[in-house]
């Protein structure tokens, strides 16, 4: 039998592994030491933290300063409405324009009394949760570093503070959206039609957000085109698709059972036929400076710094930006907030981008 201090056999059965090495029972491991693993998630814990916290700062930061705009005032009346609030339902008919998802969400808060400013803090956790949900698609896409970087340039981005401070569809719908991409993601590397089913069915989620980000089943569909490697067997497809009607019909479902078809198809009609509002000049007058000139230009000149390398995750973002930018931009109505899920993908290539920029070893992430 060994002495106390002296080296002990290993019987079989007894070590752990570990980074460093088997650790023997019955001795405790070296003062100080923590798997390297277990310290990567911790810090990536802290760092997800303090930029949830700092994303929650600046939305919610005099959040009440101002009134509510007039788009503000439909989607919450509507929420007041769904909830059969007396002092709205004369006044806010539920099923007017969009989808209600968003609003049947708001409406638990608005059963009586006067809307306040209780649906702006929803939609500025909606964008707190949206910042968090970059760093597992970036980490899937690029790695932690970028994934963390990502989630960092969302959460201060102005265009994406400046929606999610406010009432309105475009938040919750960006939220889905960076799931949809997510779940599109995952279907790419895992090759599984159950990831395959999640796409269609968050896409559709996605679209009872909001109708109009139909237009990413373009950007799904451009990105499958333009990627060979992508498996796409016709019966999985023929699953997907109906996958995704289902999910959405719930919304011209609902408005016929309760007799608003008639109303849902007007304002359809009237959104594909109405003057145009704004000149073909808004959104590049608007948009670039509000997601940051700076990181447009970091994105671009990313990807032509490293266009020998670029694959299939550039083609899915830049189809995820480039559809709905043609889209609306060809579309005569106009909205600052359109373009919103552009934000997500230009956030991941700005931050891929700038990790591109060699660092010393001292200052680089653990792991």
């Amino acid at each position: 039998m060994s002495q106390p201090g002296t080296a002990t056999a290993v019987v079989p059965g007894q070590r752990r592994n570990h980074p460093d090495g088997p650790v023997r029972r019955g001795f405790p491991p070296p003062a100080g030491w923590l798997p390297a693993l277990t310290r990567r998630r911790w810090a990536v814990a802290a760092a997800l933290a303090a930029i949830g916290g700092l994303a929650l700062l600046v939305r919610s930061w005099q959040i009440d300063l101002f009134g509510f705009n007039s788009d503000e005032v439909v989607y919450a009346g509507q929420a007041a409405s769904l909830a059969g609030n007396p002092g709205y339902t004369d006044l806010f008919p539920v099923f007017r324009a969009h989808p209600m998802l968003f609003q049947a969400v708001l409406s638990p808060l608005l059963r009586s009394g006067e809307v306040g400013m209780g649906g702006r803090w929803v939609v500025a956790v909606i964008g707190v949760l949206t910042v968090l949900a970059v760093y597992p698609l970036g980490a899937r896409l690029y790695g932690r570093r970028v994934g963390l970087l990502a989630a960092l340039l969302l959460a201060v981005m102005p265009y994406h503070v400046i929606v999610t401070r406010q009432i309105l569809l475009d938040g919750p719908m960006v939220l889905l959206s960076t799931l949809t991409l997510y779940c599109l993601v995952r279907y790419v590397q895992r090759q599984e039609l159950a990831w395959y089913l999640a796409t269609a069915g968050m896409l559709g989620l996605t679209m009872l957000a909001k109708e109009t980000s139909v237009v990413l089943a373009g950007s799904v569909y451009a990105f499958l085109a333009l990627t060979p490697r992508v498996r796409r067997p016709v019966r999985a497809s023929l699953l997907v698709l109906p996958a995704l009607a289902v999910v959405f019909a719930a919304h011209p479902v609902s408005q016929a059972l309760a007799g608003g078809s008639n109303s849902g198809r007007n304002y359809l009609v009237w959104q594909l036929f109405r003057r145009p509002n704004h000149p073909m000049s808004f959104y590049l007058e608007t948009v670039p400076a509000a997601m940051g000139v700076l990181l447009l230009v970091a994105a671009a000149g990313g990807l032509w710094w490293a266009r020998r390398r670029n694959g299939w995750r550039e083609t899915l973002l830049l189809s995820w930006i480039a559809v709905p930018v043609v889209f609306f931009e060809l579309w005569p109505v106009k909205g600052f907030q359109y373009l919103l899920p552009v934000a997500v993908p230009v956030a991941l290539l700005g931050a891929r981008a700038l990790l591109l920029v060699p660092v010393p070893a001292r200052l680089r992430w653990p792991g």
